[in-house]
């Protein structure tokens, strides 16, 4: 959200360290859909349901593909930079394994991480616009 918002302002993405760190995103509805899925079940297994998004991308790139997407509808990029931040233990990446809950839930995510960018680089013009 902190990037699109920048993005929208036509303000540098701040990231900090060196942005090599890999997330793993997952949208919202696909947590919806999966939940309720899970409270229609006739039976269902204690314990942890790892769920996650079928992409994991560095923040760096994370970055890039705001501006990519960015371009693509309002046709200017901002620049990414980067701050001195934590190092070390700090920065790990973080993939998410959801195979029981594909194999008991037959989960797959629909969404992609662009799917999400577009919908909310065009929300926050939409607020942007409608402060003023």
């Amino acid at each position: 959200d902190q990037f699109c918002q920048k993005y929208i302002n036509r303000e540098p993405i701040e990231i900090l360290g060196n942005g090599m760190q890999k997330r793993d995103f997952m949208h919202i509805m696909d947590a919806v859909r999966l939940y309720a899925q899970i409270a229609r079940a006739n039976k269902c297994r204690s314990g942890i349901y790892n769920v996650g998004g079928p992409e994991t991308i560095s923040i760096r790139g994370l970055a890039d593909l705001v501006n990519d997407i960015g371009e693509s509808i309002f046709g200017h990029r901002v620049p990414i930079i980067f701050k001195e931040g934590q190092s070390g233990a700090g920065w790990h990446d973080f993939k998410y394994d959801y195979s029981k809950a594909i194999m008991e839930f037959q989960y797959k995510p629909a969404f992609t991480l662009d799917d999400f960018l577009k919908e909310r680089l065009l929300l926050e013009m939409r607020n942007k616009n409608a402060k003023k």
